[in-house]
């Protein structure tokens, strides 16, 4: 199984998670019963910006959640994902991560100027 996502702009503003089960040329393979995902996105301060979750259908093909939420003047996002089995533990887990970066620091230019080599 693999988590996919696309940020829908800067700052992310949407998700849309793609959850798929292993080819069927792989081996183990096979159809996943009572699934779902889970997902929360917390700021730079831990503090909880949004969460959802969807049962998923039998997983023979891919399918995908897709969600809005308002950033507010949050720097950093923090998404963490986790695809539960019905016993309600994690089947797998993935933490994905985006930042503005911070102002009022030097530009390459200002730096080179000053005899910093920029890599």
């Amino acid at each position: 199984m693999a988590f996919r996502y696309r940020q829908l702009g800067q700052p992310p503003v949407g998700l849309r998670i793609d959850v798929g089960r292993k080819p069927e040329t792989s081996i183990p393979s096979y159809a996943l019963h009572g699934y779902r995902a889970v997902w929360e996105l917390r700021d730079e301060a831990n503090g909880l910006v949004a969460k959802g979750e969807k049962a998923l259908d039998e997983m023979g093909a891919e399918q995908s959640l897709e969600a809005s939420f308002t950033p507010g003047k949050a720097t950093a996002l923090h998404l963490h994902l986790r695809l539960m089995r019905p016993t309600g533990f994690a089947a797998a887990e993935k933490t994905l991560d985006w930042a503005s970066g911070l102002s009022g620091g030097d530009t390459v230019p200002e730096m080179e100027k000053r005899g910093i080599v920029v890599p």
